[in-house]
């Protein structure tokens, strides 16, 4: 409602999360829920939620069950509906928004193989998407800024950020 004050283009907007913030952001774009989202920007976040709760974290870490399992009202047998739809991966469609992935190889909360499979399915809908592979990173890695981590996050967006709001559709 303050969009021409602020001088916001509501048509022209790129999400970007990390995390669960991840899973959040990924799940608005790709259910196409929001309108003017050009692309979206997601830090190791999960987005798949059957398989998250087929391969948990190690116990000592958290235990991402119960975590799944307050966040959707259930396990996956209990509200199978809700861990598909919010489940980002089985919502990608050709239509789908440009996508920035960015994830630590060593990430022991959310594993690097959930991006690996994010992108191979927007590979096979020819949805324009990087991956940015942090070999030394782990969960939060870019929250250090000047750390090597933070730098290349930082670099990637900007011009992902760019490059997305100047597409021509």
């Amino acid at each position: 409602s303050h969009a021409d004050e602020l001088k916001i283009d509501t048509n022209n907007f790129v999400m970007t999360g990390r995390s669960a913030g991840a899973q959040i952001v990924l799940t608005t774009a790709y259910t196409g829920n929001e309108k003017g989202v050009k692309g979206v920007a997601a830090f190791y976040g999960p987005n798949d939620m059957l398989w998250s709760y087929d391969n948990p974290d190690k116990p000592l870490i958290m235990d991402s069950r119960l975590v799944q399992r307050d966040f959707l009202g259930g396990s996956p047998t209990e509200v199978p509906d809700r861990y598909i739809a919010e489940s980002p991966i089985l919502h990608v469609t050709s239509q789908t928004v440009p996508t920035l992935l960015v994830h630590g190889v060593i990430d022991a909360h959310v594993y690097y193989k959930q991006s690996v499979r994010l992108v191979n399915k927007l590979n096979e809908y020819k949805v324009k998407n990087m991956l940015l592979t942090l070999p030394w990173a782990t969960h939060g890695c870019e929250y250090n800024l000047n750390g090597p981590s933070g730098q290349l996050s930082i670099y990637s967006m900007e011009r992902f950020f760019y490059a997305v709001t100047q597409m021509k559709n």
